[in-house]
């Protein structure tokens, strides 16, 4: 049985017109996560192959799938009133710190995060 490949430049909807595929592949998520600091649990996840509790309120998301370089970019949420990153991220890991309202680092059920960027 042969494998085949479709190559597209563009994506054409009959109404919506027309989008040039470097805007899907770049726009995209490249890797995701849901992760419960309480229970100590992934959740969900797309490339992430583990994520460590470091201590309360902060946790190392490795990820699988290494970016180019660190210049990627993070977007998350917390069930926590402050989240941030510590440090430079790497391209394989980010370390993620959850806070409460007193800015004190606090496991919360709720973390989650989305990656983009180039990948290596």
């Amino acid at each position: 049985m042969a494998l085949g490949k479709i190559k597209a430049d563009t994506l054409e909807h009959s109404t919506a017109g027309s989008l040039d595929t470097k805007f899907v592949v770049n726009g995209s998520a490249k890797a995701h996560f849901h992760y419960s600091g309480t229970a100590n649990v992934i959740r969900e996840s797309l490339s992430i192959s583990s994520i460590s509790d470091d201590a309360a309120g902060d946790f190392t998301v490795n990820i699988s799938n290494s970016f180019a370089d660190q210049y990627y970019v993070f977007t998350g949420h917390s069930a926590s009133p402050a989240y941030d990153i510590d440090g430079t991220p790497t391209a394989s890991a980010i370390n993620y710190i959850s806070r409460n309202s007193g800015f004190t680092k606090t496991d919360y059920p709720e973390n989650c995060g989305s990656l983009m960027g180039d990948l290596a």
